[in-house]
């Protein structure tokens, strides 16, 4: 039987299975239609505009419609990596090697974030709701020593609670890029973060300036909210 540890890993590349179907779905169903109607819509008014003939502006709709189905290639060949299994442990591995676990610790952590990712009270699975996130799964899973989030950027964000001294939500402002056919616009956007701030040498405070060792970030002020207090209670609890 597989170690809890290994469990875990399985289990992550089993939600990173679910994620690719959820993303290569609203491909094939939205943005690769979308993009190929755009083109033929564009190369066959320019053919129109330009006083074509009929025979011209369908010649610009085909040529729309095969350039549009090589960027949907392109795109397709860009996305499919970042979307492997392979991607997903070895951004868990990552996780875990920036705790410096010691000994035993990996069996404890995938014991836990394995049984708390079962229990309602433990876990929340959302969706991505912002810029370029098109509805991508999340998962935001709380043991009583670890807190792991899926789906952000990065893939995956590993806390040990130990380390912690300080819990915070803020809010940051974020420009994002949205690419057109033609022209591109840059819009403002609030993101809602849950910053953890580390123990120090000394035992001294963080300061309002000082910048968080480990940030979460989300598009949805609820969302945030709804993990914030997940983890104030659990410090709560873990007071008593």
């Amino acid at each position: 039987m597989d170690s809890y540890y290994e469990q875990w890993f399985r289990e992550g590349e089993k939600w990173m299975a679910a994620y690719r179907k959820r993303v290569l779905g609203m491909s094939a169903g939205k943005i690769i239609p979308l993009t190929i109607i755009a083109l033929m819509l564009v190369f066959g008014g320019m053919a129109l505009l330009n006083d074509g003939s009929p025979q011209d502006t369908m010649n610009g709709v085909w040529a729309g419609f095969f350039l549009g189905v090589f960027v949907s290639l392109i795109y397709l060949l860009l996305l499919l990596p970042g979307l492997s299994s392979g991607r997903m442990r070895r951004n868990m591995q990552r996780a875990v090697s920036a705790l410096n676990t010691v000994d035993g610790e990996q069996e404890l952590l995938g014991r836990e974030l394995l049984l708390a990712a079962k229990d309602s009270s433990r876990v929340l699975n959302y969706e991505m709701v912002g810029p370029k996130s098109n509805h991508t799964p999340a998962r935001f899973i709380l043991s009583p020593h670890y807190v792991c989030l899926w789906g952000s950027s990065p893939l995956v964000i590993l806390v040990r609670l130990s380390d912690v001294s300080e819990i915070r939500s803020d809010e940051e402002d974020k420009r994002a890029v949205n690419y057109g056919t033609q022209v591109s616009t840059i819009s403002k956007i609030e993101l809602h973060t849950i910053l953890f701030y580390y123990k120090k040498l000394g035992g001294s405070s963080s300061t309002e300036e000082e910048l968080a060792d480990v940030g979460m970030g989300f598009f949805s002020r609820e969302i945030r909210d709804r993990v914030f207090a997940m983890l104030q209670k659990q410090q709560i609890e873990g007071a008593h």
